[in-house]
């Protein structure tokens, strides 16, 4: 079994989002949309380098070789306060098809 992987995302946008999430008088509505944005770069983040591998694809043009994400099963673990309604969204929205 390898060794997993933690990533500490010290981005300034996303520093910049839980800090607004943070704030006292921060509504549930905004909460929820901050951590909705802040999932969404940290997916990015994460992802950056995993591994890819070359598929023939079929354009309206053309067939061609390009990347996709490795087929390796992928596990996302969010360690935030709330964090578990980002992890529902990023299974949904970042997965491959």
């Amino acid at each position: 079994m390898s060794t997993p992987i933690v990533h500490n995302i010290r981005h300034s946008l996303v520093q910049h989002k839980l800090t607004l999430m943070r704030q006292k008088d921060r509504s549930t509505n905004n909460f929820r949309r901050l951590l909705h944005e802040i999932s969404m770069l940290m997916a990015y983040e994460v992802t950056r380098d995993m591994p890819t591998q070359m598929v023939e694809i079929e354009t309206p043009v053309d067939t061609m070789q390009a990347p996709m994400i490795d087929g390796k099963k992928t596990l996302f673990v969010v360690i935030m306060r709330a964090g578990s309604v980002a992890g529902v969204g990023r299974v949904k929205e970042t997965r491959p098809k």
